[in-house]
């Protein structure tokens, strides 16, 4: 639009663009747009969960960009994910921890899934208690994965830990699981209903970078469920899952 406007001087297609950068850059937009997502699944806690034969914890943005040494763990912005599902596991509500490869597999460089096994071991998770889905690049390939160990195995129940807006997208690639898949939201980025914003007044409806970010990351899960809604998508095994 902007570059239409310095070819035809149109002040609208100058306005126009501007306006939409405007309001989704708003906390108060962007709010409403992730709350959208959010809400489908509330919050609960651990107490309030089903006992499962297992609990997925969906890779990606779980470990930082650097490196850690031992038990500790350089956070992503999604590592709340791995935290929630060590903390099922912890208390008892399932008896395998499967966790994501991140993406492609390096050689030689160890996978975002086998870094987080090594924590997970270092926290006291059984080595044999602890299933990976390897080099599944997306959350339908986790998805595939996920499936091959259900029936393999023969699970009846899962616990589907993720990022709560990212569950809705999610739960639609898992519905084919053979096992019952429960989503455990985490990592909120809107207040609950009834809860006062983080921010009140007029910082609400100005521009800020995060709420940019925010609202990206809700036009992004969106996007997925429209994809998946006109094209209906059935995750295969990805005969990579260990």
């Amino acid at each position: 639009m902007l570059a239409a406007a310095l070819r035809w001087r149109r002040r609208a297609l100058i306005a126009l663009p501007l306006a939409i950068l405007w309001i989704f850059s708003t906390p108060v937009f962007a709010d409403i747009l992730m709350r959208s997502l959010e809400d489908r699944y509330p919050w609960r806690p651990d107490s309030a969960y089903p006992e499962a034969d297992a609990v997925f914890a969906l890779g990606g943005g779980i470990l930082g960009a650097r490196d850690r040494s031992g038990a500790e763990m350089e956070r992503g912005t999604d590592a709340d994910r791995f935290e929630r599902a060590l903390s099922l596991f912890q208390s008892g509500h399932t008896r395998v921890l499967v966790l994501s490869s991140g993406g492609a597999q390096v050689p030689g460089v160890p996978s975002q899934g086998d870094r987080l096994r090594e924590i997970a071991i270092q926290r006291g998770v059984p080595a044999e208690s602890i299933l990976i889905a390897s080099d599944v690049r997306n959350t339908a390939a986790e998805a595939g994965a996920l499936n091959e160990f259900a029936a393999r195995l023969h699970w009846k129940r899962v616990l589907l830990v993720t990022s709560a807006f990212h569950m809705p997208r999610a739960m639609r690639l898992f519905r084919e699981c053979p096992a019952e898949v429960v989503p455990v939201p985490v990592g909120f980025q809107s207040p609950a209903p009834g809860q006062p914003p983080t921010d009140e007044g007029l910082t609400r409806y100005l521009p800020q970078a995060e709420a940019l970010a925010h609202s990206e990351r809700g036009l992004r899960e969106y996007l997925g469920i429209l994809v998946y809604s006109l094209s209906p998508h059935e995750p295969r095994p990805s005969h990579q899952a260990r």
